[in-house]
C-alpha cells in the first residue's frame, strides 16, 4: 500500500502523472475484481487449493489480455 501511494504519489506532486488509457479501461478494474475476488475467497481465513487455482487463472487470463490492451 505504501509503494503504491509513494510511487505515484511523489512524482505527481513535483509534475502530473499521466495515466495510460490502458490502464484505466482493462488494468484498473480488472485489478479492483480480482482484489474483491480475494476478499471474499478469504473470508474464512482459509485459501483452499481450487481457490488458488481460480486465482491464478484470474491472473494467467489478465495477463494474456494485456497484450490486447491499447
Amino acid at each position: 500500500m505504501f509503494n503504491t501511494f509513494a510511487v505515484m504519489g511523489i512524482p505527481s506532486l513535483i509534475a502530473p502523472v499521466a495515466v495510460p488509457e490502458g490502464v484505466r479501461r482493462y488494468a484498473l478494474p480488472v485489478m479492483v475484481l480480482a482484489t474483491l475476488l480475494y476478499y471474499f475467497i478469504t473470508q474464512d481465513r482459509e485459501l483452499t487449493v481450487w481457490e488458488g487455482v481460480v486465482l491464478l487463472v484470474v491472473y494467467a487470463a489478465f495477463l494474456a489480455n494485456l497484450g490486447t490492451v491499447r
